[in-house]
């Protein structure tokens, strides 16, 4: 996958950047705060340091092939 500016520039969803190159997380991480995903990933398991952690670990599994 080719990320460009937070994106992944086939799709167009915005993706967390394995290594921040474009500094676009702190947007990434804004976009995904006002999610439904979120809220019901918080109300379901909290917002521990290991749960928190682990959302990072699964968006890495999710986006592996990132062309940084």
């Amino acid at each position: 996958m080719r990320v460009a500016n937070g994106f992944n520039v086939q799709t167009r969803e915005r993706v967390l950047s394995l290594h921040n190159v474009d500094e676009t997380n702190a947007a990434f991480w804004q976009e995904f705060h006002e999610t439904a995903v979120w809220k019901r990933f918080v109300e379901s398991y909290g917002t521990s340091p290991a749960n928190l952690e682990r959302i990072i670990d699964i968006l890495i599994n999710l986006y592996p092939e990132q062309d940084l």
